[in-house]
């Protein structure tokens, strides 16, 4: 078989693997638990005619503060789609960001050096890390789809002049009202502007590369206070990147459980750089650095993934063809087109059967994969709406105490007769002492204090907790909390003189588990708190 056809070959069968990976990604979607508070801080935002509030009106700790709303774009992007299409607003704005995704990552294989089995391999494993990220939307998706993007346009200058560099601060622009990933892609810029001029004085050429990159880099930490907040955004930002959080994506990867999913993208790229010799040391330096932060933080693993697509194919191919040069020489020969044929429609079975198991729970409970899908029987991202439904029927309103995780479900459909302690939002409203309070209950399953200030120094009236939470262990050892309701996967607790006695006793509700998970529709029932929710 001609070398043509050979790369025909791999290229349509490269634009199928990436159009499984597609419709891998878009077979299921899972509403966050910040999808409420961003849809509606984006809808307040337009019925109000302002880019994004300036002070909270949500919470009772932090009422009136200042409100440095980062994401404030994305916010109002969701807001108007939601307001106009409703959920197919929200999904058709997680579609079109895959769609490009998936574009750019498929246009960068297509066009690396690199044979049929790494493409496939890359394909599948990245496919099947990123489903983890990728099934929900979010504002980091912006992340995921701008990422790359720098990662190509900076690769492709290291190697030949392009004038695609100058979009960076334009980008970067964008990206820092959408996002607080930009860090990430300023970050890059900034490293890659410093390994320019490494290798300028080394070689004792090319400082017009560094120069141009060092520019960039200036113009894009400038475009960085394109934004309602000025310097204000950077300020928020060092202290936030500084405060504990205990959210697992924000947790290294041996705090995590183990899984394979997350483990694949460190062994390839240890495989890759350890047996393959064509590569560079720009490659090395920059997956490195990548890697180390995927390691600190898990949600990075995807941004590690997405930067394996871009910079491994040739490199892994290579690795590939030192290891298994029989395996790879017959893989690669003309005669056998079935076999590659195959094996391209093995991993394309693989990720359809996966799609299939995962939107195989939605379809029992009568939805389709295609709305975004409420998991209402565990802790977060499932949402207690038999809980917050007890609440609202029963006119039960006051300052609640809440998981960060379910907390602007609750603002959602509870604001404004009641408000929250505390939410998702961290260090863009609350500050450190609260935070540090936050903390402090969290644990006090554990540590059993006499008093703890969310509950004894803060006017908390109501407490709604997992049922597997820490807490409720503490919260049954304080005899002026009442346990008034608990359905196996929420709990509700009243301080004591909140409610009467009679009434307290007469609401009491022990309801039983549910088994298995059971799944709702985005937003669930109620709409409230802003006139065009209503």
């Amino acid at each position: 078989m001609p070398e043509t056809n050979l790369n025909q070959e791999k290229t349509i069968a490269t634009i199928l693997l990436g159009l499984m990976s597609w419709l891998f990604l878009c077979s299921f979607t899972m509403a966050d638990p910040d999808l409420w508070g961003h849809t509606l801080y984006g809808i307040r935002a337009i019925e109000q005619g302002v880019l994004t509030e300036a002070t909270d009106p949500f919470s009772f700790t932090a009422a009136g503060d200042r409100w440095v709303n980062h994401e404030w774009a994305t916010e109002y992007e969701f807001g108007g789609l939601w307001t106009q299409f409703g959920n197919h607003g929200l999904l058709l704005w997680k579609y079109v960001i895959l769609t490009l995704l998936s574009i750019m990552l498929t246009w960068s294989l297509c066009r690396s050096d690199s044979n049929l089995g790494a493409r496939v391999m890359l394909v599948t494993f990245t496919t099947l890390c990123l489903g983890n990220f990728m099934v929900y939307i979010r504002p980091q998706l912006v992340t995921f789809l701008f990422f790359p993007l720098v990662l190509i346009i900076l690769r492709t200058a290291w190697e030949r002049p392009t004038r695609l560099i100058w979009s960076l601060p334009v980008l970067t622009m964008v990206w820092v009202n959408h996002h607080g990933g930009f860090l990430a892609g300023i970050a890059l810029i900034g490293f890659y502007a410093v390994m320019a001029w490494g290798r300028a004085v080394l070689q004792k050429k090319d400082f017009r590369l560094a120069s141009q990159l060092s520019a960039v880099c200036g113009l894009s930490i400038l475009s960085t206070l394109i934004t309602p907040y000025g310097i204000e955004l950077h300020s928020m930002l060092v202290t936030h990147l500084g405060t504990e959080q205990l959210v697992r994506e924000w947790q290294s990867v041996f705090q995590v459980g183990f899984s394979w999913v997350y483990v694949a993208p460190f062994l390839i790229l240890a495989f890759a750089f350890g047996v393959g010799r064509n590569w560079k040391w720009i490659d090395f330096f920059t997956m490195a650095v990548i890697a180390a932060q995927a390691v600190m933080h898990l949600r990075h693993i995807a941004l590690l993934c997405l930067a394996e697509v871009v910079f491994l194919p040739a490199i892994l191919t290579d690795a590939l063809q030192r290891t298994f040069p029989h395996l790879c020489q017959r893989w690669g020969a003309p005669e056998s087109f079935r076999l590659r044929q195959a094996g391209v429609a093995a991993s394309i079975f693989f990720l359809f059967l996966l799609g299939l198991r995962g939107a195989t729970p939605i379809v029992k409970a009568g939805l389709l994969p295609t709305e975004i899908v409420v998991e209402t029987t565990s802790g977060a991202p499932g949402m207690p709406t038999r809980a917050v439904r007890f609440l609202n029927d029963n006119e039960i309103f006051g300052n609640i105490l809440t998981d960060y995780g379910w907390a602007q479900f609750v603002i959602w459909q509870t604001f404004p007769e009641s408000r929250v302690a505390f939410d998702g939002r961290y260090r863009t409203v609350y500050n450190p002492t609260l935070e540090a309070d936050f903390l402090e209950f969290q644990r006090s399953g554990q540590t059993l204090p006499l008093k703890t200030p969310f509950l004894d120094q803060y006017p908390t009236q109501i407490v709604l907790l997992s049922d597997e939470a820490g807490p409720v262990s503490y919260l049954e050892k304080r005899e002026d909390w009442q346990l008034l309701y608990t359905d196996g996967q929420a709990r509700i607790y009243v301080k004591s003189g909140f409610l009467s006695a009679s009434k307290t006793l007469a609401l009491q509700v022990n309801l039983p588990k549910k088994s298995g998970l059971d799944w709702e529709i985005f937003p669930t029932d109620r709409i409230t708190g802003t006139k065009i929710a209503e």
